[in-house]
């Protein structure tokens, strides 16, 4: 069991996709996210989210040369990071409860974002 879930069983899955078939004839597009009210929100927040992950990464990845250490090890101490990452995402987060453990991450990312400015804001005053 995961999350205190009973694990899907093949039978299941396939009356799901039965009925899903039948929702299918829908013809939902991408603009749908913004046609109905009850997406849009959501998508505009999605898109947000997104575009502000890709930014603090791949500003990150651009400024590897800026970090202190040579290139490489910088390339080196980030892929060390993300296969860390990787494999926490992998086998630790869906055993955990999903709420109160997001509502600390996403804190967690804030702080450590605002403590990276803070870095750059002393940087520059010297």
């Amino acid at each position: 069991m995961i999350n205190d879930r009973p694990l899907l069983t093949v039978e299941e899955l396939e009356e799901e996709l039965k009925d899903y078939a039948k929702l299918v004839d829908n013809k939902l597009t991408v603009w749908s996210l913004f046609r109905f009210k009850s997406l849009r929100l959501t998508t505009y927040c999605c898109g947000f989210v997104h575009m502000a992950v890709e930014f603090i990464y791949d500003g990150t990845l651009f400024n590897l040369n800026r970090v202190g250490l040579s290139i490489y090890t910088n390339q080196m101490v980030i892929a060390a990071a993300e296969m860390i990452a990787s494999l926490y995402c992998n086998f630790v987060v869906p055993r955990l409860k999903r709420k109160s453990y997001t509502i600390l991450c996403l804190s967690l990312v804030g702080v450590l974002l605002l403590v990276m400015v803070l870095i750059g804001f002393l940087r520059q005053s010297k």
